[in-house]
Order: structure tokens, then C-alpha cells, then sequence
């Protein structure tokens, strides 16, 4: 996980959340942690689209939320601020764990090279320690033709 994508859209577009553009970003960063922000809020109270789009819009979310599709659903205002606290509330907890697993995912990762050098240093002691046992056999052999000839 090292990413956070935030797909945006207008509340105020009879459109809902474009499930294939956020089928596209999983298979692209599968990893990431998706946030779907509905912005314009303020202007929704002077439209007619209103309460049954957002409805539609927020039932969407919910149940790509459901299908682990996306992480998070919010809706904004830019202009009014509405909204701005909770999403920046979030990303700075999303960001600080994604800190904290690439944090220790190098510690593995240095964890995992220390192990691999001690095999391979251990690799070495083995196989140093099969030539001496090689030079001891052929040692031992010598002296038994050694013995032998000299009887």
C-alpha cells in the first residue's frame, strides 16, 4: 500500500461514480486506498436533482465500499469548506499508516538481507568445511597406502 488515489466527481452531474474508471485504478494500483469525493455540495440545495441523484450516489458508494472497490465515500464543498475537515481528517490517518507499513516493510526488507547474508556466510563455512573434511579423507587415505606399502 503506498499510494491514496482521490477520484472526484460533481454531485451535481446526473452521473453517478463511474464503476469501470474505479475497475481501471484497482487493476492499476491494486494496493491503493481509494477515496471517492463528491464535491459541489452547496450547490445541491439549488437544484431539483437533488435528493433523489444523492441518494442513488450515496447507495453507489456504499455498496462499492462493500465490494472493497473503494476505501472511503465523502461529499464536499470547496467553496463552503463543508466536508474539507473530515476528508483531511482521513488522509492524514491513511497517510501515517501508509508511513508506518512502508516503515516497516524496510525493516523486513533489512531484516530478510541480514538472514540471507548469514546463509550465504554459513553457505561458505559449509562448504569450506567439506573441503577440509575432503583433504582430511584424502589425508587419511594417503597414510592407510602409506602403511600399506611400508609393511
Amino acid at each position: 500500500m503506498s499510494d491514496i488515489i482521490i477520484y472526484t466527481f460533481d454531485l451535481n452531474k446526473e452521473n453517478l461514480i463511474k464503476d469501470d474508471f474505479i475497475d481501471e485504478i484497482k487493476i492499476r494500483k491494486d494496493d491503493a486506498i481509494i477515496y471517492v469525493v463528491g464535491n459541489k455540495l452547496d450547490k445541491i440545495e439549488e437544484k431539483d436533482i437533488t435528493k433523489h441523484c444523492l441518494e442513488n450516489i450515496r447507495n453507489q458508494a456504499s455498496e462499492l465500499i462493500k465490494q472493497n472497490k473503494i476505501n472511503k465515500y465523502f461529499e464536499t464543498s470547496c467553496l463552503t469548506g463543508e466536508g474539507i475537515d473530515n476528508l483531511s481528517k482521513h488522509l492524514e490517518i491513511d497517510s501515517s499508516i501508509i508511513k508506518d507499513v512502508i516503515e516497516k516493510e524496510k525493516y523486513k526488507k533489512l531484516i530478510l538481507e541480514d538472514r540471507i547474508k548469514m546463509i550465504k556466510d554459513n553457505q561458505i563455512e559449509f562448504l569450506n568445511f567439506k573441503s577440509k573434511l575432503r583433504e582430511r579423507k584424502k589425508l587419511e587415505n594417503l597414510k592407510k597406502i602409506y602403511k600399506y606399502y611400508n609393511y
